[in-house]
């Protein structure tokens, strides 16, 4: 995805970027759309696949991936203000369609309504965190069995448990590390297919990294109960 996504833009670049105001309203430009009709067009294939195989978290880390090229492929940050519209607006279609985004976002936001059925994995998740304390339990001492997914969704989790806070921190750290250190060689990279492919590299295992561990922490829900408390 990341090989067609860098190879199309840097093929269309020019025409992707030529904005234009097609009428005095609205006064702010709009994208060439007759450019971004073959994107669209396979951008909603893809998107039908992935919501058959209920692969939400896929579709967000490659739609994140995709608007983060089209801006520093085109230098049109518009791209980036229509793609947070779009995605707020297919965002809230989906929780209204779909039951199976409502119960996870439901059991994120209040896992102990449910403890022993959708909140399950999620407490299941923190307790491991929690026994961990500070320094943690020690390697290979924990009790990854009990953490559903543990290799994978839950790794998290079972580092906690195992090496406590300052082994998750220090995991954190190293994968800043490599996040800066992608954007560098992407800033670094003469032809504008490396640069893209290299960022869109980075971008896909950063949104992946922050998915995974805001949703075993829990501090995606916590940003969405402080902006409803907020807004209330």
């Amino acid at each position: 995805m990341l090989l067609f996504l860098a190879g199309l833009i840097d093929r269309n670049a020019k025409a992707l970027g030529n904005w234009r105001r097609p009428w005095p309203i609205p006064p702010f430009p709009v994208p060439p759309f007759r450019a971004l009709l073959p994107l669209l067009g396979f951008w909603a294939l893809l998107a039908g696949l992935l919501f058959l195989q209920r692969d939400l978290g896929m579709f967000v880390i490659l739609s994140v991936a995709l608007l983060v090229l089209l801006v520093a492929g085109t230098a049109r940050w518009g791209y980036l203000i229509y793609g947070v519209l779009a995605a707020t607006g297919a965002g809230y279609l989906m929780l209204t369609l779909f039951s199976h985004g409502q119960r996870r976002i439901q059991a994120w936001q209040a896992p102990f309504d449910d403890p022993t059925g959708t909140g399950w994995q999620i407490l299941q998740g923190l307790s491991g965190m929690y026994s961990g304390g500070l320094w943690g339990e020690g390697f290979g001492r924990g009790n990854p069995e009990y953490t559903p997914i543990a290799e994978s969704d839950l790794i998290y989790s079972v580092i906690g448990e195992e090496l406590g806070f300052f082994g998750c921190t220090v995991v954190v750290v190293f994968y800043l590390i490599l996040f800066a250190r992608g954007l560098r060689i992407a800033s670094q990279t003469g032809p504008a297919f490396g640069m893209l492919l290299c960022l869109g590299l980075t971008t896909v295992t950063a949104t992946q990294t922050f998915l995974n561990i805001g949703g075993v922490t829990k501090f995606i829900a916590s940003i969405t109960l402080v902006r409803e408390a907020h807004h209330r």
